[in-house]
């Protein structure tokens, strides 16, 4: 064998996409392209490396939202080709404990997932390749789901989940604003909009003294307190409650003052009236505690290898059920919304049952 040019597409992808998580930048990893694999093309195989490194975020989404019970990659290579192209998982989706009005409310729902990822606001599958998908779900009688990770703006970015129909609907395209009635993400991750009912203003105060909590800034240093003002009301966090600051930093903030002052800094900020989707929240946190920037977005897998190995906290959507109900417990601060409608959200539940057998 003449080493990773003798290996199928496929296997050299995964085979250097291991090898980009052990490399020290990008230049070392580039250099080991060339000198594999020639200058020819080097640019395309870190695009497509790319998109598998976005698959293992929409891994990392299920583990964090708990809304699988099982997921499983599939091989993409075939002994007998007839022409059909493989998903990229098998997917046992938790319904247990959706917060959606549903008759009936299925324990769970299995699906194909087919993963498409791109740097801008939409993405577009060819009919050729989603009928090449269909015909593959079809052989199992299960519903194939398009899942697609898309850019809102420069600092967001979200997953739109589409059943094929949802997507021939928008002529294959996905696009942020299939989010709700033109997708089925909410139903299947039990996920759905949370926003601030009031104006609140925090006064937040570091100090570069190491302190027992977790939460630090490279601006400012460590969390040292919070304090909530709203409507003419306080609320002082106890320092146990520190943590939950990851939360209010999911929302978008504006800098009011900021001041320097000995070994700290005191800061103000104002949360705006802004919805997050839940799903957006549990991810940025992550990111947030891996890389201490929240606003772009880390390696999904070097975080899936670190939880594997115990070397990183997860923060899933318990941790926010827990700070809804800590800052919700005297006032009404934060709304949880449903996505979609009633009457749309059953449709889509009935089309997915009518794929399955139960």
């Amino acid at each position: 064998m003449d080493g990773l040019k003798d290996l199928s597409e496929i296997e050299q992808l995964k085979i250097l996409k291991s090898i980009r998580l052990g490399c020290s930048n990008e230049a070392e990893f580039e250099a080991y392209v060339k000198n594999h694999l020639g200058e020819e093309g080097v640019e395309e195989v870190i695009r497509r490396i790319d998109g598998l490194l976005f698959e293992d975020e929409f891994l990392l989404l299920c583990k964090l939202m708990k809304s699988c019970i099982a997921i499983n990659g599939l091989d993409q290579s075939f002994a007998i080709d007839n022409g059909f192209k493989v998903p990229d998982y098998l997917v046992a989706f938790n319904l247990s404990n959706t917060i959606y009005d549903l008759d009936p409310k299925p324990a769970k729902i299995s699906a194909f997932v087919e993963v498409k990822t791109t740097k801008g606001s939409t993405n577009k599958i060819g009919s050729g390749f989603l009928n090449k998908y269909s015909k593959y779900a079809e052989l199992y009688d299960l519903p194939l789901i398009l899942a697609s990770r898309l850019k809102i703006n420069e600092r967001r970015h979200c997953w739109v989940l589409q059943t094929e129909e949802q997507l021939k609907k928008s002529k294959n395209t996905s696009t942020p604003k299939s989010l709700g009635n033109n997708s089925v993400g909410h139903l299947l991750l039990n996920d759905y909009l949370i926003t601030p009912t009031v104006d609140i203003f925090l006064d937040l105060e570091f100090t570069k003294i190491p302190t027992t909590t977790e939460f630090y800034s490279n601006l400012y240093g460590y969390l040292k307190s919070i304090t909530m003002t709203f409507d003419g009301s306080r609320i002082v966090l106890a320092e146990e409650m520190l943590p939950f600051g990851l939360f209010l930093e999911c929302f978008p903030q504006e800098i009011i003052f900021e001041k320097k002052h000995g070994a700290g800094f005191s800061v103000r900020r104002w949360i705006q009236r802004a919805d997050r989707l839940l799903s957006e929240m549990v991810l940025r946190a992550n990111y947030f505690m891996l890389d201490l920037n929240g606003d772009y977005y880390s390696s999904a897998s070097r975080l899936l290898a670190l939880l594997e190995n115990d070397m990183a906290t997860e923060i899933n959507r318990e941790f926010f059920d827990s700070a809804i109900s800590y800052f919700n417990s005297a006032y009404p601060l934060f709304e949880i919304i449903r996505l979609g409608n009633e009457e749309n959200n059953q449709k889509l539940m009935n089309a997915l049952l009518g794929t399955e057998a139960f």
